[in-house]
């Protein structure tokens, strides 16, 4: 009897409980079948994806003039900034590159050192098994290193994330430069230098192409340390980190937008109204002509 009105008592408490929205039910406790209650947790509220073009100039890469303006994808370009997970990507990245593959030998690796050098007991001397132990000169290494995998492992998504947070802190810091094309017509160093110059670009710079880098390109900034060129397809969160502005064209980012967007939506038209308008006074000259 005393059992069954605890029990009672523990229903009636846990149901007034209960209808508060305080606990829930949980396991069973011991005893009369009842069942523990444990706290909600609030709901988790996701920030909502703004689906809203973001607006950016373009330039010319020679001129450095404006010449119009485009529409970036707000999921790629607009992303949360979160420096975690820029950590975890730029560790990921440091990891996957080192070579590991320091080696020393061992004393069952070294070469000689298969004879005892002398008896064990009558000559006064410490005895010895093989002069190529670790205790002599020339012989192996102890716990010295051996090839080794640093690589470690990182969800996918959090890569794709990386790449997102990388060039949103870019157009936040307006630190990117969107242009309308990489290509330099002479692969000389100077027209390369000239154009950075035109564009106001100082220190370290990653020019960032289409699918296919121009050759003229790659030419012009083989020799210059502070300038990396590299297609939309290899450039990484450490990169970007590492160089402090971010030039890249317009088939670079549609590329890039193609890959990492996170909402199916259509592809975004180009604003270039400088373009246009120059483009229209062009074939209106030549119609009056």
């Amino acid at each position: 009897f005393f059992s069954s009105e605890v029990c009672v008592m523990s229903l009636l408490r846990v149901a007034s409980v209960a209808r508060v929205g305080i606990l829930r039910v949980g396991s069973p406790m011991y005893g009369c079948g009842m069942r523990r209650c444990m706290a909600l947790k609030p709901p988790v509220r996701k920030t909502p994806i703004s689906t809203t073009p973001l607006i950016s100039w373009m330039s010319s890469m020679e001129m450095g003039q404006r010449v119009g303006m485009v529409e970036l994808d707000a999921t790629v370009f607009g992303a949360e900034l979160r420096n975690d997970i820029l950590q975890r990507v730029v560790v990921y990245q440091r990891a996957l590159w080192r070579a590991g593959n320091a080696k020393v030998k061992g004393r069952s690796e070294v070469r000689g050192g298969g004879k005892k050098p002398w008896q064990q007991k009558g000559t006064g001397k410490a005895r010895h098994s093989s002069i190529r132990s670790p205790i002599w000169r020339g012989g192996g290494v102890v716990h010295g290193p051996v090839p080794k995998d640093w690589s470690i492992k990182l969800p996918k998504k959090v890569r794709r994330q990386g790449i997102r947070v990388a060039v949103s802190a870019k157009y936040t810091q307006d630190d990117l430069i969107v242009v309308d094309d990489v290509n330099i017509t002479s692969g000389k160093q100077f027209d390369l230098l000239k154009a950075l110059d035109a564009l106001k670009v100082e220190g370290k710079v990653l020019i960032v192409g289409g699918d296919t880098v121009p050759n003229t390109l790659r030419q012009a900034a083989k020799d210059l340390p502070l300038v990396k060129v590299t297609s939309h397809r290899s450039m990484n969160v450490y990169d970007m980190l590492d160089h402090p502005t971010l030039i890249m064209d317009l088939e670079a980012v549609r590329g890039l937008e193609k890959r990492y967007t996170k909402i199916e939506t259509e592809e975004s038209n180009t604003l270039n109204v400088f373009k246009e308008e120059q483009e229209q006074a062009a074939t209106e000259a030549e119609a009056a002509q």
